[in-house]
């Protein structure tokens, strides 16, 4: 599944593709399969509106959650509001100043 140019999800056969994850391509569709499949973690990567464009099989073995509903989903909307507010902060504070030291 893959975000379109213009950030619309689209399902495919596979969700791992070059375009989106090119630091990866150097591996093996076996290896990055089995990765998925067998991790212990939730994996997942956000668009820049918070929506998820990629989410490790994981997710439904560890919380339940299908991948395939989830993807294009914001993930702020799948958590309260209190537990939303407590991860902005601490991805502000990770962020930020990774950001002012690349505008130094």
């Amino acid at each position: 599944m893959r975000p379109d140019n213009d950030g619309a999800v689209n399902q495919e056969d596979s969700y791992l593709h070059n375009e989106i994850f090119p630091e990866l391509s150097s591996l093996t569709p076996a290896m990055l399969s089995w990765v998925d499949k067998n991790s212990y973690d939730i994996i997942l990567v956000l668009n820049k509106d918070g929506r998820f464009i990629f989410l490790s099989e994981s997710i439904e073995r560890i919380l339940g959650f299908s991948v395939e509903k989830m993807v294009g989903e914001k993930w702020y909307e799948k958590t309260s509001a209190a537990d939303a507010l407590f991860i902005k902060k601490i991805l502000i504070m990770l962020i930020l100043p990774r950001f002012s030291q690349l505008m130094s």
